[in-house]
């Protein structure tokens, strides 16, 4: 930018706006250091530097395909990343390629500017393979490993998310406010080595107040599990979780929705894997003042040793559900039981080893029951 002299006159503490200087094409989705000085004030050397500059770091609008990390990126870190979404946006369809690496880091996106059902972010692993490309944190006073709230149609794929606070039972991994989030063919971690029967150390994926989210053919690691929470008076609750494999934690899926101005939700569990939980499902819509549809079919649960005392609880909690609740075709070996207060169906599923307390207790409402084989044996 060349030199540009200003004449005119102005008042001390006064200022003139809409000054043009030129025109500059900034490259989309790079940092560019905007710095301002003046010089010979009046046509005399400024006495007083030291209030004669600004500076600030800009960037232009994303739009199209960008890479993160590796040789040469647009992005050298999610940190900036994050700027660029949070504070520039989008003007189309936005696809930001990560090379492998290991990134100490968080992805933290709000409301990015421009960001709309057609105007999509998508954000995965260039080479496909989730063990590559790894972002990983340790927090201890958030836990956070990503957190994206306000966003329409984004992806997350082929990525790990690793917590390494080394904190219990925490809310690591973050979609809030959200409308059509895809999480698919990405490593959740938490330990590093699997939790074993410690349950109480996996670390939560918490899906609040959300819909259209589709968390599909995901490797929970045996450390970390799923936490939904259907709290908006005004958001209806849309959450599909399909064919994931190795569910762990205190609950494998937690459905929470409690409150009479809550507006509830629907949820779809199916074709998962989970093992060695204290309590595989706990789903809490009691009071909510409306109505939930649960689905919870073929899945399968499983449990490294059998149950070891009357106190041993590892059932399958269905508190308080209003209609259209549905636990169908799921296998069950070395579990406890199925404990409702209101479930409508409880259908085509199998039972093994149960050796605690009684297979199926249902509380009240008209529950369809069938089961094969028998639930004891």
């Amino acid at each position: 930018q060349p030199d540009y002299s200003w004449t005119g006159s102005l008042s001390m503490g006064t200022s003139e706006n809409n000054v043009n200087i030129g025109n500059y094409n900034f490259p989309s989705g790079v940092p560019h250091d905007i710095k301002i000085w003046v010089e010979q004030p009046n046509g005399q050397a400024d006495l007083y530097a030291l209030n004669d500059t600004v500076q600030t770091t800009l960037y232009s609008s994303l739009c199209g395909v960008y890479t993160l990390g590796g040789l040469n990126p647009d992005f050298a870190s999610f940190s900036e990343l994050n700027l660029a979404l949070n504070n520039a946006g989008i003007t189309c369809p936005v696809t930001i390629n990560v090379r492998d690496g290991v990134y100490d880091d968080q992805l933290l996106m709000s409301s990015v500017p421009g960001n709309s059902f057609l105007n999509t972010i998508t954000i995965q692993g260039e080479s496909g393979d989730s063990s590559l490309v790894r972002l990983e944190h340790a927090n201890t006073a958030t836990h956070i490993v990503f957190n994206v709230s306000d966003i329409k149609g984004l992806t997350l794929r082929d990525m790990t998310f690793d917590n390494n606070s080394n904190s219990n039972e925490v809310n690591s991994f973050f979609v809030v406010d959200c409308d059509s989030v895809e999480i698919s063919h990405c490593k959740f971690e938490a330990i590093g080595s699997g939790i074993n029967s410690d349950y109480y150390n996996g670390n939560y994926l918490r899906i609040e107040d959300s819909r259209g989210c589709v968390i599909k053919n995901n490797n929970f690691s045996y450390e970390s599990s799923i936490s939904i929470r259907a709290e908006s008076s005004s958001r209806y609750t849309d959450v599909r979780i399909l064919n994931n494999t190795n569910i762990r934690g205190r609950h494998a899926l937690v459905y929470l929705s409690t409150n009479s101005s809550h507006v509830g939700g629907k949820v779809l569990c199916e074709g998962n894997s989970m093992s060695d939980c204290y309590q595989t499902f706990y789903i809490n819509c009691r009071a909510n003042g409306s109505s939930d549809t649960i689905r919870v079919l073929n899945n399968t649960v499983t449990r490294s040793s059998p149950l070891s005392s009357t106190t041993d609880w590892n059932y399958f909690l269905f508190y308080e559900l209003d209609d259209h609740s549905v636990f169908r075709g799921n296998i069950m070996d070395n579990t406890s039981s199925i404990f409702s207060r209101a479930l409508d169906s409880i259908v085509g599923n199998r039972f093994s080893n149960i050796t605690n307390r009684s297979a199926i207790y249902v509380e009240r409402g008209s529950c369809l029951l069938y089961t094969s084989p028998s639930p004891r044996d």
